[in-house]
């Protein structure tokens, strides 16, 4: 029973954006493995077609969340989404839920339409949904020295050039290599938004021409989630009767407790003593 508490406690202590999607990714994969729903409800691999013609629409976020048959591999991927979603969750988005979903979806419908355009014939987005996030994670711990798959240390700078080397590596290139083309179409997507947000060209620009070191780096945080956004997310929790849904705007207002104590003036004190100096006698 402890240690049922002490699960239940550590997966409710992480922040909602991260917690839904590595549940969503434990679930999928034991729907899989189950084969517990019907083949229309059951296939979650991106197809376009399947999405339109069959308003298949799930597919839009579960072809992200597919975790690969080798036990090993599928470890490795769920904790490398763990980890760093949940970094930037927390610390790129100064844990603003609704600015990391918005991050999130926008990098989606991004990745969707780069995989549609260089007609990449692969249905599984983890590999871009790990490299977007490792990207971004990127940003904020460049100097940082990481282990890499606990083989040997790195700076974070270059652990994207490294993912992406290992991933192409060991793709083995019978379909054109299609799943290294996903993993680049991630850090595209990370790329863009990146741009996006900091109002620049990005750190490869910098580099190339000579800018600022930190070009690319800070000044972040003009792109982040719109009114509108915000606000059906809200519809939708209160649709779905979540409550506590994930939002900005409401996460640093003080609750109904400390808003009343606040209204409240301070009543002030008055002492009731003689008032005699210290060190004098008292008749």
């Amino acid at each position: 029973m402890t240690m049922r508490n002490e699960l239940v406690q550590f997966v409710g202590q992480i922040p909602p954006v991260t917690r839904g999607i590595c549940l969503m990714m434990v679930l999928i994969c034991l729907i899989q493995r189950l084969n517990v729903l019907p083949y229309y409800f059951g296939d979650f691999y991106w197809s376009l077609r399947e999405v339109v013609l069959k308003f298949q629409i799930w597919r839009l976020l579960t072809s992200f969340l597919i975790l690969p048959n080798d036990a090993m591999k599928a470890c490795f991927d769920l904790y490398a989404v763990y980890s760093k979603s949940l970094h930037l969750e927390l610390v790129h988005f100064s844990n603003k839920s609704i600015d990391y979903l918005f991050y999130i979806c926008f990098n989606f419908a991004l990745i969707i339409v780069l995989v549609e355009a260089c007609q990449i014939s692969y249905p599984v987005f983890t590999n871009a949904f790990i490299g977007m996030v490792l990207y971004t994670w990127t940003l904020d711990n460049s100097n940082v020295k990481v282990m890499f798959y606990g083989l040997f240390p790195i700076l974070g700078k270059y652990l994207s050039l490294v993912h992406l080397f290992v991933s192409f590596l060991f793709d083995d290139g019978t379909d054109g290599y299609s799943r290294f083309c996903v993993t680049m179409v991630g850090f595209c997507a990370g790329y863009v938004y990146s741009c996006l947000d900091t109002r620049t060209y990005g750190p490869l620009y910098g580099y190339l021409m000579g800018k600022d070191p930190g070009y690319g780096f800070f000044e972040r945080g003009h792109f982040r989630s719109p009114r509108w956004f915000e606000s059906t997310i809200l519809w939708i929790g209160h649709v779905l009767s979540i409550s506590k849904p994930v939002s900005s705007s409401l996460r640093n207002k003080p609750d109904p407790v400390t808003r009343r104590r606040l209204r409240t003036p301070l009543k002030k004190s008055t002492f009731a003593g003689t008032g005699n100096r210290l060190g004098s006698k008292t008749e």
